[in-house]
């Protein structure tokens, strides 16, 4: 299964989320080798650049392939992504202070929402190079920003990911009520 393909109501996930990044970013990068699935979203594709290295080589294909400083990244199966915690990260983007901004809702970081810059990239490389895939450990060598989220009324829904069939029933009963 494709989680990026489910449909959620009129759209695929993929379909809502390239929406709503065109409302809110100049530049829509979709990591992908399959570009047939995606060709009609009218945003940038580009394939993994190193093969196999999961999220984290989806990282770094997504920021090598990017014409910004900080690039926002998010999971493909994210049906409820809110655009006023993307604002709230993206204020502590713009002091160029940090490599990472990333959301911590209920004691929980969220690394795959989360503002990456273009300097984590030979901190990423280093780690793809040596087979450590997970991309929270390169938080110990770059400058992270950790937000609190738990304002956000709508957080526990914001972050959730379809992984499990059980995760997928949840959102569709989330979804249509």
């Amino acid at each position: 299964m494709k989680k990026a393909l489910i449909q959620m109501g009129e759209q695929t996930i993929i379909e809502r989320t390239a929406q709503l990044f065109q409302n809110i970013f100049e530049e829509v990068i979709i990591v992908t080798n399959q570009f047939k699935d995606y060709h009609h979203l009218n945003t940038k594709l580009t394939k993994d650049l190193i093969p196999d290295a999961g999220p984290l080589g989806g990282l770094y294909s997504g920021l090598k392939t990017s014409s910004h400083k900080y690039s926002f990244v998010a999971a493909c199966d994210m049906p409820f992504i809110d655009p006023a915690i993307i604002f709230h990260l993206q204020n502590y983007a713009q002091s160029n202070a940090y490599d990472v901004i990333v959301p911590e809702f209920n004691g929980f970081i969220e690394p795959l929402f989360a503002f990456y810059s273009k300097r984590c990239l030979p901190t990423i490389s280093n780690h793809l190079q040596r087979k450590d895939l997970k991309i929270r450990s390169i938080y110990s060598f770059v400058k992270v920003k950790q937000v609190q989220c738990d304002k956000f009324a709508e957080s526990e829904k914001a972050f959730f990911n379809i992984n499990t069939k059980h995760d997928l029933q949840l959102a569709k009963k989330l979804y249509y009520g």
